[in-house]
């Protein structure tokens, strides 16, 4: 498994660092194996002359020299030029139906003559002169050629450089029209249709920011969306939106630029990267180079045809060297899946640009640009990116819905206890109010006869016999009234409470008592009914050790036991130890009481004296499955009542 994760980042980034490389190749391959023209259509040779006349008719006859397509006319410096291109072709007799001239690569304005007879233009030759750059093609009747040789004559008219023309097609136009038809796709279709996808997106990033106005990467990548439309869209427009041609033709470098800012401000913003002072230096650069763009063909009409791919395009290849450098220090600082896709891109539009620079500045031989195609990836690593985000947004959601499902649950569950809880209170609180009226009427009723019956006992010999029945029907009440009194489930003050009641009648039956009780944990079960059981389970012990066992000290202890699930009770006596006769009334009744409180008791042998054992479990339950008189007793032989009745 960590074999595999190590591996999958290694696998990322060669499969990223070849992408560019093959998309070029891909893209190669693809112009190789359009439909092409048959090579007896091809021209790729003609001959050349720098003139302004508008008709091929006012040419000169001398001055032409030959040129290898694509060429451009002799023209010493940068200005606006007017070549003239003369190329012959034969046409077979039985030529008929609709010729054409096809340009695949045009980047002028031009007219074209079959035989001196005009048969279109691509736009009007006048000032300011257009720029085309999507195929062109020019269609004409068949009626024109004449029987073997024929002419054609195409005027390239420039506004920045010298007129230029590209290898071109001549022929019927079944022939023409599949490369025409694919190529005017490659270079214009897709480019239309990749700006509305743009502007769709650019809508959709801006509407998300308006949304979310802390997230201002959306708004730059907005922009950079629009942008690079803007560029695209007007490298398809050929017409001149001012009277000076390289101010108009400047506006897609403007574009770009614009693109290229916005794009490091989108990843700074994204990656939390940000760098004020770079950002500032920057945009100095990008708008330096804008006005020197505008101002100084506007004013100078110098063109500057150097400014653009010596300065402006390396300047644009710098930022995009930033943007990916940003994103590979955000990748070393928190590698995450969203930074390497927008890395691998940002290496993509790098490669690719800097192929078309090497193309512009003709270190490379001249061929197509796909700069243009390489915001497919962008878009396709930003969707990942985004559809990233949101599912893990939409996994946070979900948890955060099941914690509070959990919550609310737990809350519920809480509320519902507390109700429960309040309604014991309020039980307990009427239970309360009834023990403490029931312990009144008893203390001053009954009590209260039950101590002026002992005191006229004790005061006259006749009653004498009276005085213990009257102290243990007084004791008996006691207890009672005990019983009542609320514990909050503390067994150690229960046994307290019954210690002092019986220090009495231990003293003056000479028994000594030794008291071994541990803190104890509370017993949540500890009623007044399992109270008072308790009590007199234990009284009942003491009671038959005093009476039966002759002994001269009682211990009592309660502990922990078994592993922490039950208490153990118990009390001890030293004296002569259990008989031989059956189990009388008094075990029988501690055994009911034991198993009501759902523990156990057992009777045993010390040697001297007798234990008494009394089992209760911290938390009780009821024992249903069995009657009283099968309680989980271990009670030794029916003679246990002999010793102690």
């Amino acid at each position: 498994m960590v074999g595999s994760t190590l591996k999958t980042p290694v696998l990322f980034w060669l499969g990223a660092l070849l992408l560019p490389f093959a998309l070029i190749a891909v893209l190669n391959t693809a112009m190789r194996d359009t439909p092409r023209v048959a090579a007896e259509y091809l021209h790729e040779s003609a001959t050349v002359i720098e003139s302004p006349v508008a008709s091929p008719a006012q040419l000169p006859r001398v001055g032409w020299r030959p040129v290898k397509l694509p060429g451009h006319a002799p023209v010493p410096a940068p200005k606006p030029s007017s070549g003239w291109y003369r190329i012959p072709f034969s046409a077979t007799p039985a030529a008929s139906g609709i010729w054409a001239v096809y340009i695949e690569r045009p980047y002028s304005n031009y007219g074209v003559f079959i035989n001196g007879i005009a048969v279109g233009e691509s736009s009007p030759m006048t000032r300011p002169i257009p720029m085309h750059r999507a195929p062109l093609l020019f269609r004409f009747p068949a009626a024109l050629l004449r029987p073997g040789e024929n002419l054609l004559e195409v005027r390239s008219f420039e506004a920045r450089f010298p007129a230029g023309l590209s290898a071109l097609a001549i022929g019927p136009l079944p022939r023409i029209a599949p490369a025409y038809d694919f190529m005017h796709a490659f270079y214009a279709t897709y480019k239309h249709v990749s700006v509305v996808v743009l502007l769709v997106l650019a809508l959709l990033f801006a509407g998300l920011w308006s949304i979310r106005r802390q997230e201002t990467a959306y708004a730059w990548f907005a922009l950079s969306l629009v942008a690079w439309a803007a560029q695209v869209e007007l490298l398809l427009k050929p017409e001149s939106l001012f009277m000076s041609e390289p101010t108009s033709q400047h506006l897609p470098s403007a574009a770009l630029g614009v693109f290229a800012f916005a794009s490091a401000m989108f990843v700074n913003r994204y990656t939390g990267l940000r760098q004020p002072r770079v950002e500032r230096v920057i945009l100095v650069l990008l708008a330096a180079g804008i006005v020197v763009l505008f101002v100084d063909p506007l004013y100078f009409d110098m063109s500057m045809p150097m400014f653009v791919p010596y300065v402006w395009q390396p300047l644009l290849l710098a930022i995009t060297v930033y943007c990916l450098a940003q994103l590979l220090r955000a990748l070393r600082r928190r590698p995450s899946g969203d930074a390497r896709l927008l890395a691998a891109a940002a290496w993509i539009l790098l490669v690719v640009a800097m192929r078309d620079t090497l193309i512009e500045t003709g270190v490379l031989r001249f061929g197509p640009l796909y700069f243009s195609y390489t915001i497919g990836f962008v878009l396709c690593a930003v969707a990942a990116v985004q559809l990233q985000r949101f599912a893990r947004a939409f996994d946070a959601a979900e948890r955060t819905r099941d914690e509070l499902d959990l919550r609310v649950r737990e809350k519920t569950a809480e509320l519902e206890q507390n109700l429960v809880r309040v309604k014991d209170l309020e039980r307990e609180q009427a239970l309360s109010t009834e023990r403490e009226r029931i312990m009144q009427d008893m203390h001053d009723g009954l009590g209260g006869h039950l101590v002026q019956a002992l005191a006229i006992a004790t005061s006259q010999n006749t009653l004498q016999p009276m005085e213990e029945p009257l102290r243990a029907c007084l004791e008996e009440l006691r207890l009672m009234v005990d019983s009542l009194e609320p514990v909050n489930g503390d067994l150690g003050s229960v046994l307290g409470t019954l210690r002092a009641r019986i220090s009495r009648r231990l003293a003056l039956a000479g028994v000594q008592m030794r008291w071994q009780v541990d803190d104890l944990p509370p017993m949540p079960d500890l009623g007044p009914r399992a109270v008072l059981d308790v009590a007199r389970v234990v009284q009942e012990a003491i009671t038959n050790a005093i009476k039966h066992s002759g002994c001269n000290e009682i211990t009592v202890s309660a502990a922990l036991a078994g592993g922490g699930q039950h208490v153990e009770v118990q009390v001890t006596d030293n004296g002569r130890g259990m008989g031989a006769r059956g189990v009388g009334r008094g075990l029988t009744g501690m055994q009911r009481r034991a198993f009501d409180l759902g523990g156990s008791i057992e009777f045993e042998s010390t040697a001297p004296g007798t234990r008494v054992t009394l089992r209760l479990p911290l938390a009780r339950a009821t024992n249903r499955s069995v009657s009283p008189g099968q309680a989980p007793v271990q009670a030794q032989p029916p003679a246990a009542e002999a010793a102690h009745s």
